[in-house]
């Protein structure tokens, strides 16, 4: 996984959600400080197609996880 490549995330995930009646790209992340999202995106700028790159990120100290230590995106809902 691209984002988890960037220095102090370990755990991410990426998904598609409603932001404001508009469909988006969201990366959840786990990490004790988020780096800047411009750090991020030309991380991710430089790796992926620009469709992939997520429009949001959002920080979690702790990310939710299933009963098997997956992450939970059900509980990601924004």
């Amino acid at each position: 996984q691209t984002l988890r490549r960037i220095n102090g995330i370990s755990r991410a995930a990426v998904m598609r959600q409603n932001v404001n009646g508009h469909e988006q790209l969201v990366a959840h992340i786990e990490c004790a400080e988020p780096p800047a999202v411009d750090h991020m995106r030309t991380t991710l700028s430089a790796q992926l197609p620009t469709w992939m790159v997520p429009t949001s990120f959002v920080h979690h100290t702790h990310m939710p996880l299933t009963a098997t230590g997956k992450i939970n995106s059900a509980a990601l809902v924004l």
